[in-house]
């Protein structure tokens, strides 16, 4: 069980992730055709497609945030087909120019992207080749040079492994960052995985402004992996696959609680019942509404901030990605996963966050959706 979710949030979150309402001129998205990959411009007003770029085969990118120009920045993820990139690249739309935006040296696997007024935060996998210690890259978007790393945990001696899973930034000044660990196996073997702790997380807490680590939201340890989080005034939403002692043979039972902390003491304030499995978040502040994404099932479930209470079911089979890209919008890409039992139709769903309604679909296998931007 446990090999077949680590291979499975392995795969989803190179495609995954959760935005917050933005203002951005565009929206982007990565669509897959059998010959050529393309990012594809949408008018978030009318929900059209203004522009495709054809990108290079293998090309690597997964996670894009809107800039205040209506262009947007790249992560390379991996190039090649299976190496880790080490480049931003940044896509100028009037131009139609791709580019190079800062190349990070010995920083391998540039992810999720976070854009303030004068930074560009950027996820790496890790800062040497075995890329099994997450950080982040703090860049002057003007001066384009590094001027902050931020690494978790890197030289922790009970840790194999320290990854961050997901990434929520509110705008002003704090990015939340949820956390994987894996403990280190006493006797030297590669079963890892085995173990009690494995797989167990936190939130950080980081002032962007201070690019600094501000402190750790400790989560039970009988929640595990956690994933999506999210925060709405004092209150941070975290989302966890699993809940409970796993047996020998790896698996534990699914987790049907969304835990919801207070920023300000760090301390759990509740639970919320939820389906099995809960997984990634996105939020839209302008409604009010918390989406809920599921790893297993079709099910996406409408949260209402206000009461915590869910006040809506959304039945949507294979969400990829969800990312509500201004207010009153979230976008929804669907597609074949692994544990579906019928084909999935692929596509990009434009979702009405007013009434919860599908108000338009583009055909085709999207991925990539792009992040939240709070820059004008």
């Amino acid at each position: 069980m446990i090999v077949r979710w680590l291979l499975i949030l392995l795969v989803l979150n190179a495609f995954s992730g959760g935005a917050l309402a933005s203002p951005g001129r565009s929206a982007y998205a990565l669509r897959f055709t059998a010959r050529q990959t393309w990012l594809d411009r949408f008018d978030p007003d009318r929900d059209e497609i203004i522009g495709r770029r054809p990108l290079k085969e293998n090309c690597g990118y997964n996670n894009f945030v809107v800039d205040e120009t209506g262009g947007c920045y790249l992560a390379q993820y991996r190039y090649g087909g299976s190496l880790y990139g080490r480049r931003v690249d940044h896509y100028d739309p009037e131009r139609a120019r791709l580019s190079t935006f800062l190349k990070l040296g010995n920083c391998f696997g540039p992810r999720y992207l976070v854009l303030t007024k004068d930074q560009l935060i950027v996820e790496v996998r890790g800062n040497d080749d075995s890329r099994l210690f997450s950080g982040l890259i703090f860049i002057d978007r003007r001066q384009r040079r590094i001027t902050r790393r931020l690494f978790i945990r890197e030289n922790d001696p009970a840790l194999s492994q320290a990854n961050l899973n997901e990434l929520y930034y509110d705008g002003g000044r704090y990015l939340l960052c949820s956390t994987f660990y894996c403990a280190r196996d006493p006797n030297g073997t590669l079963e890892a995985a085995a173990l009690p702790e494995d797989g167990h997380g936190d939130i950080l807490i980081i002032d962007v402004v201070a690019r600094a680590l501000l402190g750790r939201i400790i989560v039970p340890r009988q929640y595990f992996p956690v994933d999506g989080v999210c925060l709405i005034g004092d209150k941070v939403y975290v989302a966890a696959l699993e809940k409970g002692r796993r047996a020998s043979s790896g698996s534990a039972p699914a987790n049907q609680e969304l835990l919801v902390f207070s920023l300000a003491s760090r301390k759990l304030l509740k639970t919320i019942p939820v389906a099995p499995f809960p997984y990634k978040l996105a939020a839209d502040p302008s409604v009010g509404k918390l989406y809920v994404q599921h790893l297993y099932g079709s099910t996406v479930e409408v949260l209402s901030t206000v009461n915590d209470r869910i006040i809506k079911r959304l039945e949507i089979p294979a969400v990829l990605m969800a990312a509500v890209v201004k207010p009153g919008k979230l976008y929804v890409s669907t597609g074949d996963m692994l544990w579906e039992k019928r084909p999935v139709k692929a596509g990009l769903l434009i979702i009405d966050t007013r009434t919860d309604k599908i108000i338009k679909r583009f055909d085709g296998e999207y991925k990539g959706i792009s992040e939240k931007s709070f820059v004008e």
